[in-house]
């Protein structure tokens, strides 16, 4: 029985680091006890020098959280590398299209004014070779460390690297801020008489119009003017005393929703397409 318990707890069993065997590892003229394991999340190692015992246990996330300058220097080099080898085949295909431009206009019967602004035509593989085998070239390997920000460009290159990656891991929370549905728009509609008075929205929820801080989240033609102006809509002075007894108004029904929320829509979709005419206009200019 106590061998079919120890046989069920091995089967169960995950080794640690302490159930290791040392191995020994020399280095020069020292003598060290190794000892170390290593799984999809984690690693140990422990070593021995006889006279005190070194150990260090690292999960995935103190790795992750090692490594945070990979996303200062590694990460945006590796971009940068990227970007240029874009920028160069395309300053690659813009000189291929230039010769034959240029072929184009000597066949033509046109010469070049002086001869020192002729140029040959553009050779890929001549031009890297003269790239891979230029003293500059050996200078910029050999120098990396400090060449490769040493040039406006490199630097210019590297902040809009990290600019562009700050825009595409930006907050999504902003979005969902400015984002209105249609139901929310709704609780901020004025009731049908323009009274200010408390509308039901179609949640069940009772909603004042001049609702504070939703308020400014529409656009300037969509608020009223007692919400706009942060005031709250005051009844007029010789306006009729309703008394406590009295019922809050009926919630609309759902034809009123329907039209309400499709002038809402009509609104946004004006005002978004003035705002694409404006950005034309300033694109022309």
């Amino acid at each position: 029985a106590v061998m079919a318990a120890q046989l069920e707890w091995l089967r169960r069993w995950q080794p640690t680091l302490s159930s290791q065997p040392w191995r020994i590892m020399r280095v020069d003229e020292s003598v060290y006890l190794l000892k170390s394991q290593f799984s999809d999340t984690s690693y140990g190692v422990c070593l021995c020098d006889f006279h005190t015992i070194y150990q260090e246990l690292v999960t995935d996330r103190d790795v992750s959280r090692r490594c945070k300058l990979q996303t200062q220097l590694l990460l945006p080099l590796l971009a940068m590398v990227g970007e240029l080898g874009r920028r160069q085949a395309k300053l690659k295909r813009l000189l291929e299209s230039k010769d034959c431009e240029i072929q184009d206009y000597k066949a033509s019967g046109a010469r070049v004014s002086r001869r020192a602004l002729e140029t040959l035509r553009f050779d890929e593989k001549a031009f890297t070779h003269e790239m891979n085998f230029s003293n500059d070239f050996e200078r910029i390997v050999q120098e990396c460390q400090t060449q490769t920000f040493d040039l406006d460009e490199c630097r210019e290159l590297y902040r809009q690297v990290m600019v562009k990656n700050a825009f595409l891991n930006r907050d999504t929370e902003d979005v969902n801020r400015t984002h209105v549905d249609g139901d929310s728009l709704f609780g901020l509609l004025p009731s049908m008489d323009g009274s200010g008075r408390t509308i039901t929205s179609p949640t069940g929820t009772r909603d004042r119009t001049s609702g504070g801080s939703w308020g400014s989240r529409l656009p300037s033609s969509l608020v009223p003017d007692s919400i706009s102006d942060g005031r709250k809509s005051q009844s007029p002075a010789k306006s009729p005393v309703v008394p406590a007894t009295a019922t809050s108004p009926a919630p609309p029904s759902a034809e009123s929703e329907r039209q309400a929320r499709s002038a809402i829509a009509k609104r946004l979709a004006s005002e978004a397409e003035k705002e694409k005419s404006k950005k034309k206009k300033k694109k022309l200019l």
